[in-house]
Order: C-alpha cells, then structure tokens, then sequence
C-alpha cells in the first residue's frame, strides 16, 4: 500500500497502532484515578502543595515521546520504502516471437498428451532458458492475433501460454502465412536488432501465401525456426458431440479425418530463410533452439530503466530510539530553585 508517496511492506503491521490508543486510555485513567484519591485525602490545594515537587508538565511530555517513539517503531516495523531508485541496464538480446497453432489439428493425440499440451510444454521450457532476449506471443488458427507484445517479463510470458487455449480465435483454419506476415509487420515497428519467428505447429496450413510470407522474412533478415508436432502417419482430431460424448471429426462422408505433420512444408519455409526445423522427438527441443538463437547476430538492447522503491526503516528506528533516550533524561519533577545565601 501507498500512503503520501511511501509503501510499506506489511500494513498490517499498523494495527498495532491500537495498542498505543489502549496505552494512552491507560495514562487517561490512572491520571483520573490519581486526581480522584488526591480529592479524598482532604482539602485539594493541600494536597497538591504536598505534591509540589511532581511536574504535570513534564509527565505529560514523558508519556508523549514514549506513545510517539511507539509509533515510529511501529512505522519501521512497516518497513516503508520511497526514493525510487533507477539503474540503467544495457543488455544484449535478440527479439523472438513465438507462434502457437491452436487450430483444432493440435489436439490430436499423436503427440502425448496431445499436440497442443505438448506445443506448450516445449514453449515454457524455452522461456525457462532465455537471456535477455526479448519475446513475444502471437497465436493463430484461420487469423493470427498478437496475444503479448515483445517483452523481457518472461513470468508474464508464461502465464500467456499457459492461458492459450484450443479455438483462442473464433475463425477456423490454419493460416500459418498470416501469422508469418504479423509477426514481419511487428518486427518493422521495433528497433534494427536480430529478429526470430519460432513456431509450434503441426504445418497443416490451410493458406496458400506461404512460400511468399517467407520470401518477405528472408528479405527483412529474419529467420523463421518451427517445431513440428504429431506424426506423419497422422491421428484423428477429438470433438465433444452434443451429448457430451468424445467423438472423432467426420469428413461429408463419415469417414474419421486424420491430420498430418506437414515436414516438408515446415522444412521448406525454415531453410529459405536461414532457420530450422526441430521435430518434437528431440527431447532437449529447448536447448537446440537456444543453441540456435546463440548465433544470431545479438545487439544491445535500449537502455532499460528498472526502478525500485529502497528501504527506509532507519529513519523512524532512529527518531524512535532518541526519543526514547529523550525521554528517559527528562525528570518527572520540577526543577528546585537554588538558595542563595545572604
């Protein structure tokens, strides 16, 4: 929480705050107390020039630094932080949009648990393993749209694959082209820096710009690796019927659909632009692709600006420690005048 520009750690710690109130009911009604007996011992005036040498003032004053040193032991214990402080980080990295197929074909089961589970396990150990570089997310069927933008925040990157569903968009298909070209427009709106476009997919395209979506990459210099899911035998797609029933998709005839990795498409459009293609049978599908992404040409990154909030509990643990010397030096009685002889 942030209260006149300073956060504290743990606010709860200010509900301590009432043991003070409690504290300051106590001093209230002991003071109440002891005026009552001073009543009942007889003529008051009598009684307080009896007790001439006790300073009201300065008990108050005592009791005061001591609820105030109370409440700035309480402020440290908050653990405010202010000042912001800024470091300039020069980095050197790469841009990297990964591209995740979430056509219906990924949910055949030809690759354990299944194309698409798979597609994401394999990108979250990616992520695991990059440095510096930033990423992006785009996610495509029969469109293509722009889930994250390019970023260094990769926990926020994996909780957007981890989020990427089946049927993310709402147009069916496979338009792996179109992905291909968003990623490209995206590129040519960001610093000139190293560029790449991993996607995860099983090929089957539905679009037939593909052979130009890579000609354009190859002239923007940007490689395209992919990473191919299922098998070439190919493996029927799950449907939930209307009943609740798992069926298999049915072409206009009945017959189950299969769908296919599409190798040599994938191949193809990699290769032309100076990429790779990796099948999910490698089991380190991470750290060739790192390997990989090693050799392209990296640059430093913009100067970044972190900023961070420092801790500031000295202050109030000092201001609440000389008080408290403060008050342990001040006399509860008044100060007796001096007799001068004659």
């Amino acid at each position: 929480m942030e209260l006149l520009g300073v956060r504290f750690y743990d606010m709860e710690m200010f509900y301590l705050a009432g043991v003070i109130g409690v504290c300051l009911l106590l001093f209230l009604r002991q003071h109440f107390k002891k005026k009552a007996k001073m009543r009942n011992l007889g003529d008051i005036d009598i009684v307080r020039a009896m007790c001439g040498s006790v300073s009201k003032k300065k008990r108050a004053l005592k009791v005061t630094l001591r609820l105030i040193a109370m409440m700035l032991l309480i402020v440290a214990i908050a653990r405010p932080k202010a000042g912001l402080k800024a470091e300039t980080v020069e980095k050197l990295g790469a841009d990297i949009i990964v591209v995740l197929d979430v056509s219906k074909s990924m949910l055949a089961k030809d690759s354990a648990p299944n194309r698409f589970e798979r597609a994401k396990l394999e990108m979250l150990a990616m992520i695991n393993q990059l440095e510096n570089d930033r990423i992006g997310l785009v996610l495509f069927s029969g469109s293509a749209f722009m889930q994250m933008p390019l970023t260094l925040d990769y926990s926020a990157a994996k909780l957007f694959v981890k989020q990427a569903y089946i049927d993310a968009l709402p147009q069916p298909g496979s338009a792996g082209a179109t992905a291909i070209n968003l990623c490209l427009d995206v590129f040519e709106r960001v610093e000139d820096r190293a560029k790449a476009i991993v996607m995860f997919t099983d090929g089957e395209f539905h679009d037939d710009a593909l052979l130009e979506a890579g000609d354009r990459a190859k002239s923007a210099g940007v490689a395209i690796y992919a990473v191919g899911f299922g098998t070439e035998a190919g493996g029927p797609i799950p449907v939930r019927g209307k009943s609740g029933v798992t069926d298999f998709k049915k072409d206009k005839s009945g017959n189950v659909v299969l769908t296919k990795l599409d190798r040599a498409k994938l191949k193809q459009i990699t290769y032309a632009t100076g990429g790779g293609y990796f099948t999910v049978k490698n089991t380190k599908i991470a750290d060739t692709l790192l390997e990989n992404f090693s050799t392209l040409k990296k640059r430093s990154l913009t100067e970044t600006r972190y900023s961070r909030f420092e801790e500031k509990f000295e202050l109030p643990l000092i201001l609440a420690a000389l008080l408290l010397l403060l008050e342990s030096m001040i006399s509860g009685q008044k100060r007796t005048p001096k007799k001068t002889r004659d």
